[in-house]
């Protein structure tokens, strides 16, 4: 009688670890997201071999690194010294504050509180003599690894950035740049074209000679570019936070239009 009862009583407990697995699995699965996120996040802190060194000025270091959709990724290094953790974190956490002192941030706005470290917040970046201006949409979440190595992880993502919300890719620009570049060159080909009669002895003309280089050092960096996007290690992590339910009862600011505007890519 002992047995059946014990073997009852395991299987009740078995059936009500299964219903509150199955009644939590959303839960569950989030959790596992970011976990996948924060981890990716430290493997990019703690591995050099994929990214290229830019320079090192006043103690920061930036590096940067092509990744597999076109992008751009760029990572900023630096120490700071006799500055309380709490009160860094203070300071990152103010994000409708940030035009405040960030250099060349003219706008910041929290738009939304979703957790203790879970908020969604938006930034204006320009240079007014330039005409050049970018704004910036993310969703920052933040996990505490003080008891397993002393840190702190932020990681952010963006929203309404890709190109279904009318945001170019690296490609598009690429090739609108190239159209550009291809224009001038078949206008400069045929002024060369007529040029060519003035040549002596066979010998090419000035501008031959110059828009023969151009070419070459097209092709150079066609060559380039393409070894650079063969050798690429793919580090996209989910983009379950930009995809949350909870975004569509936000007012997320329209993209910036115009001339020299556009919206950063997170």
């Amino acid at each position: 009688e002992s047995d059946n009862g014990g073997a009852n009583e395991y299987g009740d407990d078995y059936e009500r670890a299964w219903t509150f697995l199955q009644d939590k699995r959303e839960e569950f699965r989030a959790l596992e997201n970011r976990a996948n996120l924060f981890e990716a996040a430290k493997e990019n802190l703690s591995m050099d071999d994929d990214w290229i060194h830019a320079q090192t000025l006043f103690g920061v270091t930036t590096s940067y690194r092509r990744e597999p959709d076109d992008s751009l990724s760029i990572k900023i290094e630096g120490e700071l010294h006799g500055v309380p953790l709490f009160e860094q974190l203070v300071v990152l956490r103010e994000c409708d504050l940030y035009h405040a002192w960030a250099p060349f941030t003219n706008k910041s706005e929290k738009l939304a509180q979703l957790d203790r470290l879970d908020v969604v917040s938006w930034f204006v970046v320009g240079v007014p003599v330039l005409g050049l201006t970018r704004d910036a949409c993310y969703r920052a979440v933040g996990c505490d690894c003080m008891n397993e190595d002393g840190s702190v992880l932020l990681v952010a993502v963006g929203l309404n950035d890709t190109e279904e919300h009318g945001v170019k890719t690296y490609k598009e620009n690429r090739e609108e740049s190239d159209d550009c570049i291809g224009g001038t060159s078949e206008r400069m080909r045929g002024s060369v074209n007529r040029g060519e009669k003035d040549s002596l002895n066979g010998q090419p003309s000035t501008s031959t000679q110059h828009v023969a280089q151009q070419e070459a050092q097209q092709a150079t960096f066609a060559a380039s570019d393409s070894n650079d996007f063969t050798n690429l290690i793919d580090t996209t992590t989910s983009s379950f936070l930009a995809r949350d339910e909870i975004l569509s009862t936000l007012e997320i600011p329209p993209i910036p239009e115009g001339t020299g505007r556009g919206r950063i890519t997170i």
